[in-house]
């Protein structure tokens, strides 16, 4: 940067050696430097969004996100990150709706069809989950993520019917009125229709 600051890769190598160092003011530091003299640099965005999504700062990322969509709009990986963040902070519709974007421009890109199946998992969609994950096991070949997140689906499933079904039956049984109804129907059953 001493010998030519305009020189924009180096904010954005420099900005990783602090990243990694764990500097994160001195990394966001840095791309706000490279932003400031090249407006529209797509990588320093890039590296930005990355960061701050890797940080779980999912309303920061956002606003970047937009930034970076305004200048170009069908970039798949921001979108895909605008998806995730999305999804991580539980706007599960939004987010479909966002992977889909990506699915519109690649239909084999794996984070957007893994991202749009824990989407729709989330929102209790499970065959439409599975159909996607099936899609993308047809595309990458035993792909160990892809497993594991089905099987994860799978568990999620599981308890969530399990718990629903335990939720149902404890309301039937603190419900009065249906507490009087069994009751009702075990004294007919065992013949004491006065009562």
């Amino acid at each position: 940067l001493a010998i030519d600051p305009n020189y924009k890769e180096t904010y954005l190598w420099k900005s990783k050696v602090f990243f990694i160092l764990k500097n994160y003011k001195e990394t966001f530091n840095l791309l706000e430097r490279a932003l400031t003299i090249h407006p529209t640099y797509r990588d320093a965005y890039f590296f930005k969004i990355s960061y701050l999504h890797i940080l779980d700062r999912y309303e920061e990322s956002m606003k970047e996100i937009e930034k970076a969509l305004s200048i170009d709009p069908n970039n798949k990986e921001i979108i895909y990150f605008k998806a995730a963040s999305l999804t991580a902070l539980a706007k599960y519709k939004e987010a479909i709706k966002e992977f889909d974007k990506v699915l519109a421009i690649d239909p084999n890109h794996k984070g957007a069809l893994t991202g749009k199946a824990a989407s729709l998992a989330e929102l209790g969609n499970y065959d439409e989950a599975f159909n996607l994950l099936d899609r993308a096991l047809a595309i990458y070949h035993k792909d160990k993520d892809i497993i594991h997140l089905k099987k994860f689906i799978k568990k999620a499933r599981i308890y969530r019917e399990f718990t629903n079904a335990n939720v149902i039956e404890k309301k039937l049984n603190n419900d009065d009125g249906n507490k009087r109804y069994n009751k009702g129907v075990a004294l007919y059953e065992l013949g004491k229709y006065e009562e």
